[in-house]
């Protein structure tokens, strides 16, 4: 009879938790001797998710085997990565078949690697207020291309905010998408209260936090 607020955890709760594939996108160019630059220098898109599915098809999380999905289903075999590295909540940092530094990840990820992204910013963006998580693929600490994936609202979730909110008990929704993701998210379901960015290790922290604050 005392609860004020709700936390959702975004992902497999009212999402999903079955994101596909909608974006797929080379960014920039490889670089100078790359062994995967084409003739125009800029890698093919389909390069770009064998890369992504290369580094992710070790991991279980929902966005690592939406990668690995999209990729067989074009028929792309993933690239031969060595020595795959989890961040959890950042992405996956490895070696590519070339011998080449394979980052694929979120901003955050590409910022601990010094990577610029600042090419993309925009259809970055563009993406994120659609609701899109954004996966970027980084070759040789450089930004070469990104996926956007979507993820649907799980049936009821609308019915179970609105059930809340007519309780006069505050839905949070927390994830370790962008802000902007976030709140498209929140729009689509009348959620005010956000906190993005939240990665799985922090989020008993947010919520005693929450708690602390009344």
């Amino acid at each position: 009879g005392r609860v004020a607020v709700a936390v959702f955890s975004a992902r497999g709760t009212i999402l999903l938790g079955e994101p596909e594939l909608a974006e797929l996108e080379s960014t920039a160019n490889a670089g100078r001797g790359s062994a995967f630059a084409s003739a125009t220098g800029k890698l093919d898109p389909g390069q770009v998710l064998a890369f992504a599915a290369g580094a992710e098809r070790s991991e279980s999380h929902p966005i690592a085997a939406a990668i690995v999905r999209a990729a067989r289903t074009r028929g792309l075999r993933p690239d031969g990565v060595r020595n795959p590295n989890l961040d959890a909540g950042l992405g996956v940092t490895a070696v590519s078949s070339s011998g080449e530094e394979l980052c694929v990840g979120s901003r955050a990820l590409m910022l601990e690697r010094r990577i610029s992204i600042a090419s993309a910013e925009t259809r970055i963006a563009e993406l994120e207020s659609l609701g899109r998580t954004v996966v970027l693929v980084a070759l040789g600490s450089r930004l070469v291309g990104l996926l956007g994936l979507q993820d649907g609202l799980r049936p009821g979730a609308r019915a179970a905010v609105q059930h809340l909110l007519d309780a006069q008990i505050e839905p949070v929704l927390m994830s370790g998408d962008s802000r902007e993701t976030c709140e498209a998210i929140g729009r689509s379901l009348d959620i005010d209260h956000i906190r993005p960015e939240v990665l799985p290790a922090g989020r008993g922290a947010e919520v005693r936090s929450l708690i602390e604050s009344g």
